[in-house]
């Protein structure tokens, strides 16, 4: 079956976002369609003012200042070279032949797993709802199986939940040749893995969430800990400001490649996790829909042809050149049907939020924002049709009816895919921490940086470390909430975004993306029915592999972190297992 390749470029539908965004007070106070919610408070409105001004606004998880794109209409990249080394074998059954199980082996009996592709780790209120999912899986070419985090941190060792998980998936990579991992439960229901970024210059010492974290798991044939200094801080991070020249960034050492696609479900009770599995099921049986031919790249910017971000309509057209390719992809590959031919639908600048609407329920198969973002929604900016600022929220999002027309969506703007807290959390000592308290905001230079030095924020407290699990009052909802497991009819499949600020690396990591629809990936990468972790392992390993220097000796310039940074910010939320073209 060596032709027998099942693509999708458009039953992906990719919401792409670049640039950054202030994040709200809390989960309710949402900005959305042509007006501002009620209960909205005076400092997030003057947030919203500024992003929609352009303004990059703080947070203390990562850097948020915005620096000169990368991508520019005269620079743009036409061709993203495609990485053909070993370490980015797929599914061959001898990719962990040679790791070491000493670190990884379960302390009490567990259940065996044979015969299984996709693993389903899930908190133990959500295997009811799961089982439909399983029997739909099994019966299409996709065993599954699914266990419990609560039973498996019982039977391996490890420092806090999170490590024991990450033991149990090295373990059952090496003795059951599982292919894909699905966490269910969002920051209240499965534990989450923070890495330490240091930084005494700018923005404060900080925490920023991962789950690279799972699917990296084997380093030289052993277990990849993420604390390669053992001091019980993992993957931590020194920005470059901060460095003595000469120090490493990559203090842990770590390799950040992804081994086993890992993807989240960030759903917090039963009936989010049944409305995600009908969209599974419904998705997947539906196979190839014409919906699915259609793409929307969008822009945000005036009507002067000025971009929210630099470099977005350049990054858009180059996005554009890779669906060009499609036709022949699926020709060559004996793909029914083969004549398929990419309707792009370029919107750029003026944008509004009752355009995007339509244009979803109308039906795309891939959607590509370049602009500002928050977790709770996308700057549009000002446009001149209404001549006022408008932004797309979470609202917009509930109000849609795309009924079985879910989206892909890859979201690389700031913190549109924040799924875990905002200003306040519970810390790993147990105790209560408020960032609007204890690292005061300043609102003439948009700082909330969480150190207690002068050149930083003389009035901050460091930031303790997150407790793994967040109580639910702290629990936020982004938009990856929204778009997945909101809704049963409306929304999308999946979505790829980032917990923190983005900067031009993420027109990077589009590129890449982009570029797995093209002929070279289709060719050079031996997989029948490619999937959505197909896809999320390709592009953050090339990504990797091609700009990613962790360990070198940086001068003072800040942007040489930003690379290493975006590797742990992206998150793939959704089934990583999901066949990209449904099931025909």
């Amino acid at each position: 079956m060596k032709n027998s390749y099942k693509w999708s470029i458009l039953s992906i539908t990719t919401f792409l976002l670049i640039g950054c965004g202030g994040g709200g007070d809390n989960s309710s106070s949402t900005n959305t369609g042509n007006s501002v919610e009620q209960n909205r408070s005076e400092v997030e409105e003057e947030q919203l003012s500024l992003l929609d001004r352009g303004f990059v606004l703080s947070t203390p998880y990562g850097i948020e200042v915005e620096e000169k794109s990368p991508i520019s209409n005269q620079i743009i990249k036409d061709n993203i070279e495609v990485i053909t080394d070993n370490n980015l074998t797929y599914h061959d059954s001898n990719l962990f032949a040679n790791v070491s199980l000493q670190e990884v082996n379960p302390i009490k009996d567990i259940q065996f797993i044979s015969n299984s592709d996709l693993l389903i780790i899930t908190h133990e209120d959500f295997v009811d709802e799961l089982k439909p999912l399983k029997r739909h899986k099994d019966a299409t070419g996709m065993p599954t199986t699914i266990v419990t985090w609560q039973e498996l941190v019982t039977k391996f060792d490890g420092r806090d939940d999170a490590e024991k998980i990450k033991k149990a998936i090295a373990y059952y990579a090496k003795e059951s040749k599982i292919k894909y991992v699905m966490l269910v439960g969002d920051v209240d229901k499965f534990p989450v893995r923070y890495c330490k970024v240091y930084d005494n210059v700018i923005w404060g010492d900080g925490w920023v969430s991962t789950d690279l974290y799972y699917a990296d798991i084997y380093k030289d044939g052993k277990f990849a800990s993420w604390d390669g200094n053992n001091n019980n801080k993992f993957c931590e991070r020194v920005a470059v400001e901060s460095n003595p020249k000469g120090r490493l960034i990559n203090l842990d050492q770590i390799e950040a490649n992804i081994d086993i696609p890992v993807g989240r479900v960030p759903a917090s009770t039963a009936e989010e996790v049944e409305n995600y599995v009908h969209k599974i099921i419904v998705y997947e049986k539906g196979g190839y829909k014409d919906y699915m031919n259609n793409a929307l790249l969008l822009v945000p910017g005036n009507d002067k042809g000025d971009d929210a971000y630099p470099g977005s309509t350049a990054l858009k057209d180059s996005v554009a050149r890779e669906f060009s390719r499609y036709p022949i992809i699926r020709k060559l590959s004996n793909l029914k049907p083969n004549n398929v031919v990419i309707n792009v639908i370029k919107k750029y600048h003026n944008l509004r939020p009752q355009d995007i609407s339509k244009s979803i329920e109308d039906g795309v198969g891939f959607i590509n924002f370049a602009g500002h973002g928050a977790y709770w929604g996308w700057s549009l900016g000002y446009n001149n049709i209404d001549y006022k600022w408008t932004s797309f929220g979470r609202s917009d999002i509930s109000s849609l009816k795309n009924q079985d027309k879910f989206p892909i969506i890859f979201s690389v703007a700031c913190s549109t895919g924040r799924y875990i807290f905002d200003k306040k959390f519970k810390a790993k000592n147990g105790k209560d921490f408020d960032l609007s308290v204890s690292c005061k905001y300043d609102p003439n230079n948009h700082i909330q940086g969480c150190l207690p030095a002068p050149q930083a924020n003389p009035l901050a407290e460091y930031m303790p470390e997150p407790s793994t699990i967040q109580p639910a009052k702290y629990d936020i909802d982004s938009m990856a909430e929204y778009f997945l497991v909101k809704g049963r009819d409306n929304g999308a499949i999946a979505f790829m975004g980032s917990t923190d600020a983005t900067q031009g690396a993420a027109q990077t990591i589009d590129q890449y993306f982009s570029s797995i629809y093209s002929l070279e990936f289709s060719w050079q990468k031996n997989i029948e029915n490619p999937t959505l972790g197909d896809f999320w392992k390709y592009t953050i390993n090339t990504y990797n592999k091609n700009h990613v220097n962790m360990d070198k000796e940086e001068s003072n310039n800040w942007r040489a972190d930003i690379p290493f940074a975006h590797l742990l910010k992206y998150h793939l939320f959704g089934d990583p297992s999901l066949r990209a073209w449904g099931i025909e």
